[in-house]
C-alpha cells in the first residue's frame, strides 16, 4: 500500500481518500486502520 500511496502522489494526486469509500475497511482490525492512517500521514 505504501507502495500505491507513493506512485499517486508523484503522480500528482493532491489528495487520498483512506477508510471511507469501500467495504473492505470493516474486515480491517483497529490497529490495521491506525496503520493505514499513519502511512497516509
Amino acid at each position: 500500500m505504501i507502495l500505491q500511496i507513493r506512485a499517486c502522489l508523484d503522480a500528482g494526486a493532491h489528495g487520498l481518500a483512506m477508510l471511507g469509500l469501500a467495504t473492505e475497511v470493516a474486515k480491517l482490525t483497529e490497529s490495521e486502520r491506525l496503520q493505514v492512517l499513519e502511512w497516509t500521514a
